[in-house]
Parts: structure tokens; sequence; C-alpha cells
């Protein structure tokens, strides 16, 4: 009944509450008001990263690589402590003073049922996203969120492949 699937909801809650990372909005406390539930949570101002973008706000293809990296440690964070985000995409990521370099993933799917897979190819979509055609997100589509942070800093130590994108240039093609 609607009673068990609130005890499951506030069981996500506070498998939540209980996360410490600063690339994830920070839930403070969760519970009923009046009966209705509620939950409370670090207030952050600046935009999504798709609100960023939509309104042609450039990001340097390098800054891009450095903001999905953030992600892709809160993500592996998240995923240690047993929790899949399930609808990770540009609208759940808050940029933390409209900064790229402090991305904040919000909205993890209350009873969504999401999958490390899923989380890791949807880390190759952001970048994408972030940074259109760069010559890393084919490289990102791999199933271990490790192996795509090793490949992210094989990227921003100088791998050859760093080369093709001219550094601090090729904004997003404005």
């Amino acid at each position: 009944g609607s009673r068990s699937m609130q005890w499951h909801a506030w069981s996500e809650a506070d498998l939540l509450s209980r996360l410490d990372h600063p690339a994830i909005l920070k839930i403070h406390r969760f519970g009923d008001d009046d009966g209705r539930p509620c939950i409370v949570m670090e207030f952050v101002n600046g935009p999504s990263l798709e609100q960023h973008i939509l309104k042609q706000e450039r990001i340097f293809q390098e800054d891009a690589v450095r903001m999905v990296r953030r992600i892709a440690e809160g993500i592996a964070y998240a995923h240690a402590a047993g929790v899949f985000h399930g609808d990770l995409r540009p609208r759940n990521i808050l940029l933390r003073d409209g900064d790229p370099l402090r991305p904040l993933i919000c909205d993890f799917g209350l009873n969504a049922v999401g999958s490390k897979a899923s989380d890791v190819a949807a880390i190759a979509e952001i970048l994408q996203f972030a940074a259109r055609d760069h010559p890393l997100v084919a490289r990102l589509r791999i199933s271990s969120i490790e192996l795509v942070l090793s490949e992210i800093d094989r990227f921003l130590a100088g791998d050859p492949m760093s080369r093709i994108v001219k550094r601090r240039r090729g904004c997003l093609g404005f």
C-alpha cells in the first residue's frame, strides 16, 4: 500500500541524506510536514547545466572535461555507497554560482531503477552536451567508472589525443 511505498521512499531519502561529497547536492533533512513528505536540501545559487548551455554560455572544452570528471567522482562515490542515479542528465546537474567547475548532482531518482551502466553512459552524454564533438566522448562509453576517470586523467595529463583539442579554445563553436 501507500504506507509501504512511503517507507521505501524514506529509506531511499535516508540513504541519500548520508551521501556527503562536494559534487552531490546535500540533503539536510527529510520528513513529514502536516502529512506531506518534504525534503530540505542545500540551496544552490546557479543554473542547471542545461539552462547554462541553452543560454549559450560558453564552456571551454577542457573545462567541460574537468566538470565531467567532478561529476564522475560524485557518481563513483554514490555507487560505492550503493546508490545509482538513474536519471543523470544536464538538467540534473546544478552549477554553483554558474561555474562549470563546481557541478552538483541533484535529483537522484527516488524509486528510480538506476544502474552503474546507465550512469556511466550518461556521463559521456553530458560531456557531449557540454563540449559537442569532444574526442573523449567516444572513449567514455565504457562500463566502469574507474575507466572513465582514468581516460579523463590521461586526457588532462596531455595524452597525445589532447593535442587534437586546442587548449582553452574551441568553445561550443560560437
